[in-house]
């Protein structure tokens, strides 16, 4: 009689079942409608994230809009509060915004932000931008002054354009001097292909959740923060397939 080398052996299969299932659930290949692929790895989750910028160690700060700032090691991965940032007015499109390094960031190791305050009587800053409406209607037509150069691209109705880069890693080699651009409305990362003054959408990925921020990683990855609460942090790699 010797159930135990039976109990191990079942045992070891069950381990290695979940860990397979958790693999998949965890990476997920996602298809642009142009042919290419990418390898989608969620890292963290977060409360209304808005913004992140990569430290020159590989670390993360991820702004949140409720007025937290997160150090996220990714070797991990885990996150820490960071301390010391001033009060915002938190509501509607108010709140802890924008984050991005000094150029000189070795040496100041200053950190720039964004943030929505109240004044004395209560108010709350604002910032305003012209574009095209959420309700569908249509924009006026582009102005036509000689000084004013109509927009390259534009979309109506509207993707919600949200974070832009101008890729210029190793990763993706085929994508050099892309831009991408994530789409809260659209639920999308749009790829852009740049000739000379010349600008059209070469590729859409359907991501199925808002994508609030995008940016390139320091080995060339391509990092997007999905919006709203439980908005992942997704790290997109070739699969690989990657149309021009």
């Amino acid at each position: 009689m010797q159930p135990l080398p039976f109990i191990l052996y079942l045992s070891l299969l069950l381990f290695l079942f979940n860990n397979t299932t958790y693999a998949q659930a965890a990476d997920k290949i996602i298809k642009g409608n142009a042919g290419s692929t990418l390898l989608a790895q969620s890292f963290e989750t977060f409360n209304e994230p808005w913004a992140m910028t990569f430290l020159p160690d590989g670390d993360l700060l991820v702004t949140e809009k409720n007025g937290t700032l997160l150090m996220v090691h990714l070797d991990d991965p885990s996150k820490v509060s960071v301390k010391g940032i001033p009060s915002v007015a938190y509501g509607g499109q108010g709140g802890l915004g924008d984050i991005i390094l000094h150029p000189c960031y070795k040496d100041t190791h200053w950190i720039y932000l964004s943030y929505a305050e109240q004044d004395g009587s209560g108010k709350r800053g604002a910032v305003v931008a012209r574009g095209e409406q959420y309700s569908g209607i249509p924009i006026p037509d582009h102005d036509t002054r000689p000084e004013f150069n109509a927009p390259e691209l534009y979309w109506v109705p509207t993707v919600a354009p949200s974070g832009l880069i101008i890729y210029n890693g190793s990763m993706f080699p085929k994508w050099q001097n892309n831009a991408f651009i994530g789409g809260l409305r659209s639920k999308s990362l749009i790829r852009i292909s740049i000739k000379g003054n010349q600008a059209y959408e070469a590729e859409r990925f359907d991501m199925g959740n808002r994508i609030r921020e995008v940016e390139q990683g320091p080995k060339g990855g391509i990092w997007v923060l999905e919006d709203e609460m439980y908005g992942r942090l997704l790290r997109l790699t070739p699969s690989y397939q990657a149309t021009e």
